[in-house]
């Protein structure tokens, strides 16, 4: 239960992809999980979000397009500084990036690999700090930012699904 989250909490929470990101996000809220969470990064647990989890580390997701629901918005976590807005066409891609935060991340300066499946673009505000440079899309040559990183590092996320089939990273999030 939500009552638990907190007492002796965890080091990292991983939120995941979904299929209907403002849905998820409204039952966090009522859950008392939105609220929790909040509390515990406030407290220092690391926190991911790999695509819907992503894009609901945010301030908030659009819908203006009825992509997933009849909501036009939902308010995010509002752990970083970024909106998306939901659109009709799927992004489908294989992709290959590197993390562009080496200081917060040093043993994983390697390519990684991965794959992108999600409906939305996302957009940084303020002083938001792109998580990769994706280098490969499809296999043509991109120079494309992916995700965002909060400048502690504590907060990141990103697109990439299959991120944590690379060691280095799993060591630097877990470690």
């Amino acid at each position: 239960s939500s009552d638990q989250i907190g007492q002796g909490g965890p080091d990292a929470i991983i939120i995941p992809g979904t299929k209907n990101t403002l849905a998820d996000l409204r039952m966090l809220k009522e859950s008392g999980f939105f609220d929790a969470l909040r509390k515990l990064v406030d407290g220092g647990t690391h926190c991911v979000g790999i695509c819907g989890g992503f894009q609901m580390l945010g301030r908030e997701v659009r819908d203006p397009h009825h992509v997933e629901s009849t909501l036009e918005r939902v308010a995010g976590l509002s752990l970083l500084p970024i909106t998306t807005t939901m659109h009709p066409e799927k992004q489908t891609a294989q992709v290959i990036g590197r993390i562009l935060v080496p200081d917060l991340f040093p043993e994983a300066s390697t390519e990684l690999q991965g794959y992108e499946i999600h409906q939305g673009r996302t957009d940084l505000h303020d002083d938001a700090v792109p998580f990769l440079q994706i280098t490969q899309r499809s296999g043509n040559p991109t120079q494309l930012f992916d995700g965002a990183i909060r400048r502690d590092g504590h907060v990141w996320g990103t697109y990439l699904h299959g991120i944590f089939e690379h060691p280095d990273v799993v060591r630097q999030t877990l470690g």
